[in-house]
């Protein structure tokens, strides 16, 4: 059995602590590639709210 890593990563200016398998730089990559896309949406639009935001590059991301 895999040991479970516990990284804290900031996504949209907020903390959280990601519990998974994967190697901590990876965890880290990914928090900063969602952090990127919804500061994306947020320049296209910046009246959206933030879990607005994030809903759309959640989407976004889905559709890639």
């Amino acid at each position: 059995m895999t040991e479970k890593t516990k990284t804290n990563v900031l996504i949209d200016g907020r903390n959280f602590t990601v519990v998974g398998n994967g190697p901590e730089e990876y965890i880290h990559k990914l928090a900063v590639y969602v952090d990127k896309k919804i500061k994306e949406m947020v320049s296209k639009n910046s009246r959206l709210s933030s879990s607005m935001a994030a809903t759309l590059a959640a989407l976004n991301i889905a559709d890639e």
